[in-house]
């Protein structure tokens, strides 16, 4: 993965509002979402990660803009079901 959770953890304000900014306007939303379904727990555990401060509001304060997109590439089921399953 390009994102570290380094780099999302330790971003400041500016840049993480930017980076969210980025992955909504590249569309790099939908493949980071892909990652949930990797077999590799390392994988799947940093796309979730970094996925929960994209949608968190104190991460960047646009994030219901990341939260529409990820239900639309429906980020929300994959996310939940292995542990439904």
């Amino acid at each position: 993965m390009l994102l570290t959770p380094q780099i999302v953890d330790t971003s400041l304000y500016d840049d993480a509002v930017a980076l969210a900014a980025y992955m909504r306007a590249s569309d790099a939303l939908g493949p980071l979402v892909d990652f949930i379904d990797e077999l590799d727990p390392s994988l799947h555990q940093t796309a979730l990660l970094l996925i929960g401060n994209l949608a968190s509001d104190a991460f960047d304060p646009e994030s219901g803009l990341s939260k529409a997109i990820l239900k639309e590439v429906g980020c929300f089921e994959r996310a939940a079901s292995p542990v439904l399953e």
